[in-house]
């Protein structure tokens, strides 16, 4: 990211300690300007050094941060892809009954299950207000960060001003010193041909001295303001001229000069801020729209998912034939079809899934979860099976439901 500072000077301010740098000095001398091709080399160098500064770096650091920020929340927008591992162990354990005690070490005592989900928020106005309130903040930094740029250029344009001021001072009070030394001199002639008397020779030495004494004060200001500016322009020489600054456009428009502040632009954006800040708490009410698309395996440590018997009488045995060429993991129990086996069998299942019939009403209350298949008339539902776990998939033929309402019951609903 390049951040580009157009640097704003507090010109009133510069102004004020131009003018009274000059008030304070000789009224004997006038400052000297830069022209206008120096005031746009030292603009330049201003401009390269500012970003040389630690100032400067830490400002770039810190508006980075809050732009990742940023972007962070934009990406909740994006599509998400996770994958979930669910895990769990069980203990194995024993039964008097034969065929429960069969079932239970059927199980797998270690079991892994494994979701790959996509999902993209479709609508969440909380996002939307977030992502606007996060700009509006950064947007409020960003002015402050601009205002504290702003004061660095201050100082070390006032650097400039500082050096230029004591070196005409300087230069100044050494032509003073001259002038006064001219005099001490002349009054010393004086003195030896007896046309003054001493005590002027003493006062006018006594200027001498109060000015020497001035210079040297000059001088160290003058050192320790040179030393100011090189912290700022290392490799730079120190101005002996000022820059000229107007406050005319103040004076002409003082509005435009409060608005353009930055603090008080930041001030607006932080105010903005709150504005969506109560949107989104708002927004905590309403609806969110995302969509899905997911993938379920099952048990990854083994070949199959479920332990699978299939039941009925010898009327059902072509039928059941057909399911375990597709499932060949799946168990002929029609032998052990009698209803207290079959019982037993349900008790110590997870899932029964059957259609409208006798057995579905054993099943029923075993109070396992029963997923019962029926004909969507009032006959099935005046006597459907009774249970505290029964879910039901009706439809005008019980040959019209597609394993996958099963299935779907089962991931969704059930959640087995």
């Amino acid at each position: 990211m390049n951040i580009h500072h157009n640097i704003k000077l507090n010109i009133l301010a510069i102004n004020i300690i131009i003018y009274g740098a000059s008030a304070y000095s000789s009224e004997n001398f006038l400052p000297e300007y830069m022209n206008i091709n120096e005031a746009k080399i030292f603009n330049t160098v201003v401009s390269e050094e500012i970003k040389k500064h630690p100032t400067y770096f830490e400002i770039y650091s810190q508006i980075d941060q809050s732009n990742q920020m940023v972007k962070f929340i934009e990406a909740e927008r994006a599509a998400q892809l996770r994958f979930e591992v669910n895990s769990r162990n069980s203990l194995q354990r024993k039964f008097e009954n034969s065929a429960s005690t069969q079932i239970e070490k059927a199980r797998d005592e270690h079991r892994a299950d494994a979701s790959l989900i996509l999902e993209k928020s479709i609508y969440d106005s909380s996002i939307e207000n977030e992502i606007l309130k996060r700009k509006e903040i950064n947007n409020s930094d960003l002015e402050e960060k601009e205002n504290e740029i702003s004061k660095l250029a201050f100082n070390m344009i006032l650097s400039c001003q500082k050096t230029a001021y004591y070196q005409m001072l300087l230069n100044s009070i050494k032509t003073s010193i001259k002038n006064h030394q001219d005099i001490v001199n002349k009054i010393a002639l004086k003195v030896e041909s007896g046309r003054t008397s001493s005590s002027d020779l003493s006062f006018s030495k006594a200027r001498l001295a109060e000015i020497n004494a001035k210079k040297m004060s000059v001088e160290l200001k003058l050192r320790s303001s040179e030393s100011e500016y090189y912290q700022y322009f290392p490799n730079s020489k120190p101005c002996k001229k000022f820059i000229f600054v107007s406050d005319q456009k103040i004076k002409n428009n003082p509005i435009d000069y409060i608005d353009n502040n930055p603090l008080i632009r930041s001030s607006n954006y932080l105010i903005r801020s709150q504005e969506y800040n109560l949107e989104q708490a708002k927004s905590g009410l309403m609806p969110k729209i995302k969509a899905q698309i997911r993938g379920d395996r099952y048990d990854l440590t083994a070949d199959k998912n479920y332990d699978i018997y299939l039941t009925g009488s010898k009327l059902d045995e072509g039928v059941i034939n057909e399911i375990i060429k597709i499932c060949p993991v799946a168990k002929n129990k029609i032998d052990e079809s009698k209803i207290e086996d079959f019982y037993d069998l349900c008790l110590n299942s997870s899932l029964i899934v059957s259609n409208d019939t006798g057995p579905a009403h054993i099943a029923g209350l075993s109070n396992q979860h029963l997923i019962w298949l029926a004909n969507d008339n009032k006959i099935s539902f005046s006597c459907h099976p009774l249970g505290k776990n029964v879910h039901k998939i009706k439809s005008k033929s019980v040959i019209d439901i597609h394993p996958n309402q099963v299935i779907q019951k089962i991931d969704y609903e059930l959640n087995i």
